[in-house]
């Protein structure tokens, strides 16, 4: 990650890391099992009168003033209309849309009914992007982790991402995404509504963005896993990343798993497990088998083209490379006591 200058390329080598995420909210909710990819792109002016319709929606879900949440949409929509983001169905439909402007003195000057008393923290740190308000319509699961997805990547982007939000939903998911809590607004700017919470995420550096991600990555298995495999899985997932890079594969704590304790014979012993895996008799653990060599023994593509190559949906995909995962990690090996 750290020797990528190339921004899309690092945007989607994160989103990777993301869709990679062991913790089973963050992968539930940025990463839905369903078929649809809606798209996100820029508000246009036509726009408006959706955008305030789901912000009237929103706000009556949350239990929010209609008429304040106007006041505030109408700050927005005056001076950082460039803040807004849509995410549309098929027939470009806005099906749900984002506030999230650059940090600016234009925008924080219209953001401080949110941020209340952290205003001028927020305006003394080093720009970013700021999330005001994401909101879709029912049922549009797809479109909701779509804009979720973009909202991050977008704040990944500019290496500091501020986040106010009153929701519970949201105020759970920011520290699973390694967001620091920075405080609660002293007055929510939607009467009747949760008090608003500040999350940050900063990351000033290539080296920072990679060990967030590496974070998010190590959270821990989906599911019932116990820890000292939970380790294991983690240690595994390491080995296979620098499996062809000797140097890095001689410092992993797994070379107790080979016979000699060498980098050589656990590259051979990782190989000779994989190839165990396409053997098996159970289909799931063939595909996870074939998955692990693709991508990682013949680093063939990216784990979005592997899919494609092997025909499996992208939920289906990372449910088999989980179990790859894991079955390696339970493999018999003549060293005890990893």
């Amino acid at each position: 990650m750290g020797a990528t200058a190339d921004d899309t390329r690092r945007r989607a080598l994160a989103e990777h890391s993301l869709f990679l995420t062991d913790d089973p909210v963050v992968r539930r909710t940025l990463f839905p099992p369903l078929p649809n990819a809606p798209s996100v792109r820029q508000a246009r002016p036509d726009d408006h009168e959706r955008i305030a319709a789901l912000a009237h929606q929103w706000a009556r879900r949350g239990g929010h003033s209609v008429t304040r949440t106007n006041l505030l949409l109408d700050g927005w929509l005056r001076n950082t209309p460039d803040g807004f983001r849509v995410v549309c169905d098929p027939d470009d439909r806005p099906v749900g849309m984002s506030y999230t402007p650059l940090l600016t003195d234009r925008s924080v000057a219209v953001i401080e009914p949110m941020t209340r008393q952290h205003t001028n923290w927020l305006a003394g740190g080093s720009g970013g992007a700021f999330i005001g308000m994401a909101a879709c319509e029912d049922g549009h699961p797809d479109a909701h982790a779509a804009l979720l997805r973009r909202i991050l990547l977008d704040g990944i982007g500019q290496r500091r991402l501020v986040v106010a939000t009153p929701s519970p939903e949201y105020q759970q998911l920011m520290p699973r995404l390694g967001f620091g809590f920075v405080g609660a607004a002293h007055h929510e700017p939607s009467d009747g509504g949760q008090s608003a919470e500040i999350h940050e995420l900063a990351s000033t550096s290539s080296d920072g963005l990679a060990a967030w991600l590496g974070r998010i990555a190590a959270t821990g298995l989906a599911g019932s896993v116990a820890q000292d495999l939970r380790w294991c899985v983690g240690e595994v997932r390491k080995a296979l990343d620098c499996l062809h890079d000797l140097t890095r594969l001689a410092r992993s704590p797994l070379l107790g798993w080979a016979a000699n304790p060498t980098a050589q014979e656990l590259h051979r012993t990782l190989l000779d497990a994989i190839g165990s895996l396409i053997t098996s008799d159970h289909p799931p653990t063939t595909q996870a088998g074939r998955i692990l060599d693709s991508y990682h023994v013949r680093r063939r593509s990216d784990h979005v083209g592997v899919a494609h190559r092997l025909h499996l949906s992208r939920a289906t995909y990372f449910r088999r490379l989980d179990h790859g995962l894991t079955r390696l990690a339970e493999q018999p090996r003549p060293a005890p006591g990893l």
